[in-house]
């Protein structure tokens, strides 16, 4: 049997939206901080090269780049735009960040989805990712961000909250 698979659907489950980065993408939104800044200096593009966890990850690339509401905007553009080029139909993409309102973040990767992707080609849902290093204070309040902006596709952070979960393969709202 000779099968095509870039032709296979696919599903990416659990994509973290801030590691699903292109590395030029990388070095263009870090040189604003860092001018001279070049991908040789990362010792995370070296081959093989692997993160301890989420939190060095998001402690030593995610910050360097991810500021803005517009950054995440352009991250999830190029990042449909990778997922349709891989015959990818559904997508669950997660997000991180104390420096960006979840709301902002996942109105800004709505935005990107209705720019780029062809209506009925990829359904998304967005996760809120949550430390267990964080105080319960800020928990809460990312969890009622998460809550304020689920019409563009958060997702609960229990299924028993919301029975019927919409991924947003519907109109912007």
């Amino acid at each position: 049997m000779n099968t095509d698979l870039s032709q296979i659907p696919k599903t990416e489950t659990h994509l973290h939206v801030e590691g699903a980065i292109r590395a030029d993408t990388y070095v263009e939104l870090r040189r604003r901080k860092e001018p001279s800044y070049t991908l040789e200096e990362s010792p995370w593009r070296n081959e093989g090269y692997r993160f301890d966890s989420l939190g060095h990850f998001l402690e030593t690339a995610s910050p360097c780049v991810a500021y803005r509401a517009e950054d995440y905007r352009r991250i999830a553009l190029e990042l449909f735009q990778d997922l349709l080029a891989q015959n990818v139909i559904c997508a669950e993409l997660t997000v991180a960040s104390h420096r960006v309102e979840i709301g902002q973040i996942a109105q800004a990767i709505h935005n990107a989805w209705c720019e780029v992707v062809p209506e009925g080609t990829l359904e998304v849902g967005i996760l809120v990712g949550l430390f267990r290093s964080d105080n319960p204070e800020l928990t809460v309040e990312m969890v009622r961000q998460a809550n304020d902006a689920r019409q563009y596709g958060v997702l609960p952070a229990s299924r028993e909250l919301d029975p019927v979960v919409r991924l947003f393969s519907v109109p912007s709202p």
